[in-house]
């Protein structure tokens, strides 16, 4: 029922249903989020089946790892200032239409790419949020210098610096991009469990070459 399919009970008893439907001796291996519950539930599984080993979700680990580098100060000033220069041309009619005309100037009708705020639980899409922008970037400034369009000021003025918020805001997209390729590559159906090594190994790579040649 709904209120009883999040305790562990019942999540360690449709798991077990499964595993007894592919013949339990046929699975090794079972992968979770770091949830309470499932935590718990795989405990329960464990006791049924002491064959099966429990391993956590690659992908879910590294969105915790890119939530936690999130909270970094200079990366959570380019994240807050990003979501704020979104918000206001999203939010504010006459800044969004203005904004799609400078766009469609540019690029042509159908062709822009559409300003993104990332999921406030899926840190991947915050990659995706900061491409939006950069790949915005002069029709976003051509919108914001209209004597008319000078709401917020902030904002404004963050588009217009190219020091103070786009030379950080390409810094953070290259520390961030590895991790966030990284969950995609994982999420895939395609993905396998001899694949996690590999790419955790390719994140470290990067970021270190990366922090070495940032200034």
């Amino acid at each position: 029922t709904g209120t009883n399919r999040h305790t562990a009970s019942y999540i360690s008893g449709e798991i077990c249903d499964v595993i007894d439907s592919l013949e339990s001796e046929k699975v090794v291996a079972l992968v979770t989020d770091d949830a309470s519950n499932m935590q718990a539930a795989c405990q329960m599984v464990t006791c049924k089946f002491p064959h099966i080993a429990t391993i956590g979700c690659a992908a879910h680990g590294l969105n915790l790892l890119l939530n936690d580098r999130m909270r970094l100060k200079t990366l959570e000033k380019v994240h807050q200032t990003s979501r704020e220069v979104i918000k206001h041309v999203k939010r504010t009619h006459v800044v969004a239409a203005t904004f799609q005309q400078k766009q469609e100037s540019r690029d042509g009708k159908g062709s822009s790419t559409t300003l993104k705020l990332p999921s406030k639980t899926r840190w991947g899409g915050v990659t995706l949020s900061l491409q939006s922008l950069l790949r915005n970037k002069e029709a976003l400034q051509e919108t914001v210098i209209l004597e008319d369009l000078k709401g917020n000021k902030s904002a404004r003025q963050a588009v217009l610096d190219e020091d103070g918020f786009w030379k950080p805001l390409r810094s953070c997209l290259e520390l961030v991009t590895p991790i966030s390729s990284a969950i995609t590559e994982l999420e895939s159906d395609k993905a396998l469990l001899s694949d996690v090594p590999e790419v955790l190994h390719s994140i470290k790579t990067e970021v270190i070459t990366k922090l070495a040649t940032s200034t």
